[in-house]
């Protein structure tokens, strides 16, 4: 596509502009480096919310599994999990073996945890009570020995998970634990994130689903050659109205700093399994559960650029390129580009030299900035730092800069976005947001450790393709990072066209990184609060707390004990909203309605029998 010419009076035009602007903005730059600095801190994820209720749930303390593993530490699996049922609002009683023989119908949930010895009656006692309604949290070898320490086999944990086999957990450390969002124990907080374990004792399972499975650190199945579900480290089952679930793990195995997420995955299976009715602000806006971005890097040859341009435009695929400062004169290129997507810009930050260095840094990337703005009428909020890693001093620089998100792929622990709130001096308030778009996969460069020449085409984009599935099994943002020295040469071509049509067909909110910063900064800031005034309603309250808009929210509601046919109704305006069943994951998918800031609406469920 040619560019329009723009004349040499309008040229001198959009220059004096720019000086104008550069005559205000660089003063006002090094103002605020050296009077407002920011701080960047984790904004927390939107946790969910369960209803605890009355009943009270039942903490196993087996007198049995003691005598048998004899560990001074045994005892603590119980404790461990006393005190997070408590602090989630769960009444709590601890029992012994013998009232697992005697009858469980008084508890809404009994947890075992690591009960390893269980007497005969005691299996048939559990069987009978989970068949009629009641929920079971057990970790570990539930079972794989009699109340004399004999071997049993992990038959009673086959025939109660419908697992196909169990295994003992043989791979050496680091141990991650990735959690889809699209399930219960995902709703919320630890839903699209990996949790680092340190249980020397471990269990996979071969099951036909599985709301988590054992991963490396980027979130992918730990035997790349097996499917997620036979590597399973969390199992989710109903049998016939009762609700089991297990995990694979000791509970109180979290390596420091990701207790929190651990515990939100056990409080998250305790709600179900106690059938407790659960609410959580979905990922991604209706009707989308997985995301998908483009990144071109442009640092060289950008006649490639061009032609990786015009082959995103025909695939209807957008893009964001990020644009090496050495580039943003290239007035033609730009407007190329802009055309196919959106524009952005690689940066490297002094990481020392104190404030000094940090000001003239902001002249730098503002002076980058600028030019682009003279070019394109677009002030560029999106960074991809050299490296793809981020320090909390650079992300601190960005901030300052306003920049809005930055993609980067060190340290990735989730597959979805992070929000980090800016606090300025002197006033010290949320000010902003910042928003991490994290790459959990490899980018074209580093699909072998070979390199990419002379891979064979079908190869590429079959690698490319089993990297999006495994981010969308877990419900978060796959981003394809591609180089103009990468996958944009001519001996690609094929490979490339091949992966954007499936990108282009797919289910995925494929979208720009602005775009997806945008959403996720507005998501960030929803408030919920779950009530229940009768037994047959929930009522959910939504606020906005954002700044702008927001358009297309949905809420996972997972109705736990509630029966009946659901009807939901809006307040203050008493109109319907959208109610989606998703069957598969046993919840409903309620669409919010546009909320301006400050807004807050009450979303009443009625489950009519």
């Amino acid at each position: 596509m040619l560019a329009t010419p723009i004349s040499g009076h309008a040229l001198r035009r959009v220059r004096m502009v720019g000086l104008a602007l550069f005559a205000v903005v660089v003063p006002l730059g090094i103002w605020e480096a050296a009077f407002r600095p920011a701080a960047v801190e984790p904004r927390p994820a939107l946790p969910s919310l369960p209803l605890p209720g009355d009943r009270k749930v039942a903490i196993v303390r087996s007198e049995a599994s003691d005598r048998c593993i004899g560990a001074a530490e045994f005892a603590r699996h119980a404790d461990h999990w006393l005190d997070l049922a408590r602090k989630g609002g769960y009444p709590a009683d601890t029992i012994g073996d013998a009232q697992l023989v005697s009858g469980l119908d008084a508890y809404a949930a009994v947890v075992l945890p690591s009960v390893v010895c269980l007497s005969d009656p005691a299996r048939a006692e559990l069987e009978r009570y989970l068949r009629a309604g009641g929920g079971v949290v057990a970790t570990w070898a539930l079972g794989a020995r009699d109340s004399n320490g004999v071997w049993r086999g992990y038959d009673f944990l086959q025939n109660l998970t419908g697992a196909i086999r169990f295994e003992l957990g043989l791979n050496e450390a680091p141990w991650f634990v990735s959690v889809r969002s699209a399930s219960p124990l995902g709703a919320g907080l630890p839903g699209g994130t990996r949790v680092q374990v340190t249980s020397p004792e471990r269990l996979e399972a071969t099951a036909l689903d599985a709301d988590a499975f054992w991963s490396d650190a980027g979130l992918r199945p730990r035997v790349p050659a097996l499917p997620a579900d036979y590597q399973a480290a969390v199992v989710r089952k109903q049998l016939g109205e009762g609700r089991l679930v297990w995990l694979g793990f000791h509970e109180n195995s979290a390596v420091t700093g990701e207790a929190e997420r651990a515990s939100a995955i056990l409080l998250n299976g305790l709600a179900w399994a106690a059938g407790r009715p659960l609410v959580a602000v979905e990922p991604w806006p209706v009707p989308f559960t997985r995301s998908t971005m483009v990144a071109v890097d442009v640092s060289e040859f950008p006649d490639r650029a061009r032609r990786l341009a015009l082959e995103l435009a025909q695939a209807r695929v957008p893009a964001t390129f990020f644009i090496d400062p050495a580039l943003a004169s290239d007035g033609e290129l730009l407007r190329e580009l802009e055309d196919a997507g959106e524009l952005a810009i690689k940066w490297q930050h002094a990481t020392e030299g104190g404030r000094a260095r940090h000001a003239f840094d902001r002249i730098r990337m503002d002076w980058v900035r600028l030019a682009l703005w003279s070019r394109t009428f677009i002030w560029v909020r999106g960074v991809r730092p050299y490296g793809d890693t981020l320090t909390r001093s650079e992300s601190e620089f960005l901030a300052e800069a306003g920049v809005r998100y930055f993609l980067a792929a060190g340290g990735v622990d989730s597959v979805l976005p992070s929000a980090r709130s800016v606090r300025r001096a002197p006033s010290g308030g949320d000010e902003a947001s910042i928003i991490g778009l994290g790459r959990s996969s490899d980018d074209d460069l580093h699909l072998s450790p070979l390199g990419l020449q002379g891979l064979d085409p079908e190869w590429i984009v079959k690698r490319l393709t089993d990297d999006s599935e495994s981010v969308g099994r877990l419900g978060g943002l796959y981003v394809l990072s591609l180089h103009t020295q990468g996958l944009g040469g001519p001996e690609y071509l094929p490979a490339l066209r091949a992966i954007l049509a499936r990108i282009a067909a797919s289910p995925s909110w494929v979208a720009r990184g602005g775009e997806i910063a945008g959403w996720w900064s507005s998501r960030s800031r929803l408030r919920l609060s779950l009530a229940s005034p009768s037994p047959s309603v929930l009522r959910i309250d939504v606020t906005n707390g954002a700044r702008r808009p927001i358009e297309n929210a949905a809420l996972a509601v997972y109705p736990g004990v509630m029966r009946g046919t659901p009807r939901a109704r809006l307040s203050p305006e008493g109109s319907p909203p959208q109610l989606a069943a998703d069957v598969e994951n046993g919840r409903l998918r309620l669409s919010l309605p546009r909320l301006e800031p400050g807004r807050r609406v009450t979303l009443e469920i009625t489950f009519v029998r």
